[in-house]
């Protein structure tokens, strides 16, 4: 799936289990749909929800899954989802901890790429990362894409430059 521009993020909003089917969601989906009517704000576009991975709780390896969700011109958003692997990002907490703006953002990358070295989990695939960026007293929420090769090189780039933070 090509990411687009008009991505929004709303994360952490609800927490799912990944043993729960798309069928399951419809609850979700219109509490959602809801949220766009109220705030007449992006009738259309792209969503990313976020859920933890409960297998994982265990290994002490945290892993949060953002699964797209496409809404179109309807009544009810109409569901998408992409493959997870392509929508994993690897310790969000670290990287807000750390990523209180984009300057510093480098030092990310740099323990992104020792848990690289630690763990093969991430190796040549594609991570989404959101970090924080404080812009005169206000804090945004923008999406990093980063690419792992073979090699541990780091790619990325910034997928949008702000993202409004709804909650």
């Amino acid at each position: 799936m090509k990411i687009k521009e008009d991505i929004i993020c709303m994360k952490n909003l609800v927490f799912f289990s990944k043993k729960i089917f798309p069928t399951q969601w419809e609850h979700e989906l219109n509490k959602l749909n809801e949220l766009t009517l109220q705030n007449k704000l992006y009738k259309s576009g792209t969503f990313f929800y976020s859920f933890k991975d409960n297998a994982t709780v265990n290994t002490k390896k945290e892993f949060v899954f953002y699964v797209p969700i496409i809404l179109h011109n309807q009544k009810k958003p109409k569901l998408q989802i992409g493959e997870f692997k392509n929508f994993l990002s690897i310790a969000p907490t670290l990287i807000y901890r750390q990523a209180d703006n984009l300057d510093n953002f480098s030092l990310c990358l740099k323990e992104m790429k020792e848990y690289a070295n630690r763990n093969s989990l991430i190796l040549d695939d594609t991570v989404y990362v959101i970090c924080k960026e404080v812009f005169n007293e206000y804090v945004f929420d923008v999406l990093i894409q980063i690419k792992i090769d073979k090699k541990k090189n780091i790619h990325f780039q910034k997928i949008r430059n702000y993202f409004r933070k709804w909650f």
